[in-house]
């Protein structure tokens, strides 16, 4: 039987990923117009309004040179955020 995930939404730190942004775009504008993206819709994506899709993780990882091995690092770390009634699955 497989494991049950909580009915939450999961929300990801982008923090690794925005460090790399700033340390090599200087900002996330100008990251934006690299990735071909409009600046709201990185802005959404960082604070987990939207989700990155496929193709923007691999352009990510290509233009700030994040070895494909370690792409969990930058966009799959889960934000934990303790809430009333919430038991985490795993600690």
């Amino acid at each position: 039987m497989a494991a049950r995930l909580p009915n939450q939404k999961i929300t990801y730190n982008f923090n690794l990923l925005r460090m790399e942004i700033k340390n090599q775009y200087k900002t996330q504008n100008q990251f934006a117009d690299a990735l071909r993206i409009g600046r709201a819709s990185l802005t959404q994506k960082l604070n987990n309004h939207v989700k990155f899709n496929a193709d923007e993780i691999y352009r990510s990882c290509m233009l700030l040179h994040i070895d494909l091995n370690h792409v969990a690092l930058y966009f799959f770390q889960i934000a934990y955020e303790e809430k009333p009634g919430y038991i985490p699955l795993w600690k």
